[in-house]
């Protein structure tokens, strides 16, 4: 099993545990939050220094996050626990990528792993996320989109 296999089963373990469908938005944002902490946790615990959680974009002032990096293979990772939603999600988390890129070229992200749940991925249709892919190679970012089932 690979390293992006391991990452993507880990966060599908703690998705199944902690997450569950609702409609108090207050009490999913906490739910979602639980799910990529515990995520970050396991996903650390098993590889230790080689990932670190919440990596800042550097700039200064409060800062967008990547949820969790692989700072050997140059491995971006974002979690989407809700269903709703994923299509913004993944524009934003692919420019948080590439400006993450455009202000750290020594340690630039190769690969964005883009994690979800099935039924979201499969709102953004066919043809989106091919186009997204294809856009984001051009600029050098692999993107990989993983279903949680």
């Amino acid at each position: 099993m690979s390293t992006i296999d391991q990452v993507v089963a880990y966060a599908a373990k703690v998705h199944r545990r902690v997450w569950a469908k609702g409609t108090d938005v207050s009490g999913q944002t906490c739910k979602a939050q639980k799910v990529c902490k515990q995520w970050q946790e396991q996903v650390i615990e098993k590889f230790g220094d080689r990932f670190r959680a919440e990596m800042p974009l550097n700039e200064s002032g409060p800062s967008q996050k990547i949820d969790i990096v692989d700072l050997k293979a140059r491995v971006a990772y974002e979690l989407k626990s809700s269903p709703n939603n994923v299509h913004m999600e993944i524009y934003r988390d692919v420019f948080k990528a590439l400006v993450f890129n455009e202000r750290n070229s020594e340690t630039a992200i190769r690969k964005l792993v883009f994690v979800a749940p099935s039924e979201g991925v499969r709102r953004l249709g066919r043809t989106f996320p091919k186009d997204v892919q294809k856009i984001a190679a051009k600029v050098g970012l692999k993107l990989e989109i993983r279903e949680l089932p």
